[in-house]
């Protein structure tokens, strides 16, 4: 249970920061998708900006 709190305040943190309009389901699965990617990735992906 604290694992999935954990999880739902990083998520939180994420879209605070990048000021991003996306829901927090779609924050989720960007950083799922990307998680051994470089960090600049989802996080351009997150903000809604095109990823080179």
């Amino acid at each position: 249970m604290f694992i999935a709190l954990i999880v739902y305040c990083l998520n939180v943190l994420a879209q605070i920061e990048t000021d991003s309009k996306r829901k927090i389901l779609q924050i989720s699965r960007y950083l799922k998708a990307a998680l051994w990617k470089p960090a600049t990735i989802w996080i351009r992906k997150i903000e809604g900006k095109a990823v080179p």
